[in-house]
């Protein structure tokens, strides 16, 4: 039985941000500790340029909400569209002051809708949470 699972979250469409801010955290600090321990070894060694890559631990919690992005807007855009088509003729989002962005600049969502589609086999199935 194949089961395609979507789910479009209009109030965080990337994610829970403090979930995505406490794992940068995290990884932050242990790359900052594990270039305290390394970095005295690539001074004396003269190599520069690798003090540069325990900061590349941080690609990992940042990869989550543009893996997000791209499956919603490139792998699944035709169902991405559908469903915010239904959301727009429903006039399920409230949107705050015009003034209010986002960081992609997009206006701020008060008030918005979860939806969840699921694919089973034959039968599809679009719960609103």
């Amino acid at each position: 039985m194949k089961i395609k699972k979507l789910v479009l979250d209009t109030k965080n469409p990337l994610g829970n941000p403090n979930g995505v801010k406490m794992a940068l955290g995290v990884t932050l600090l242990s790359s900052i500790g594990l270039e305290y321990k390394v970095a005295p070894q690539f001074i004396n060694a003269g190599n520069y340029t690798a003090l540069a890559y325990p900061f590349l631990i941080n690609i990992i919690p940042l990869g989550y909400p543009c893996w997000k992005w791209v499956n919603l807007h490139i792998v699944n855009y035709k169902i991405y569209k559908q469903l915010m088509n239904i959301v727009h003729s429903e006039q399920l989002i409230d949107y705050g002051d015009k003034k209010e962005t986002t960081t992609f600049g997009e206006r701020k969502v008060e008030y918005g809708v979860k939806i969840k589609r699921q694919k089973v086999h034959i039968l599809l199935y679009i719960l609103m949470v």
